[in-house]
């Protein structure tokens, strides 16, 4: 697994996301949550949006309502 890992992140195109954003901003809908379960999808939305990334995931389920602007960061993927 971790040599998954260190192959992507040696990838010329690899950017590495600050941990810059926090659920505690009044921006965020926390309580569009519905468990507990769905707080670390949902962190990763307003993270990419902060960088002017994409969010790819398998994912169906993710809340993008709970952020502004969650929904254009989302990729799915099929």
């Amino acid at each position: 697994m971790l040599a998954s890992l260190a192959s992507l992140t040696a990838r010329a195109d690899h950017v590495f996301l600050a941990d810059s954003v926090s659920l505690l901003d009044s921006s965020i809908h926390t309580e569009r949550l519905l468990a507990n379960s769905q707080v670390t999808d949902t962190y990763l939305l307003p993270l990419a949006s902060s960088h002017d990334a994409l969010l790819a995931t398998f994912d169906t389920r993710l809340v993008t309502a709970a952020v502004p602007g969650g929904k254009a960061v989302l990729f799915p993927i099929p």
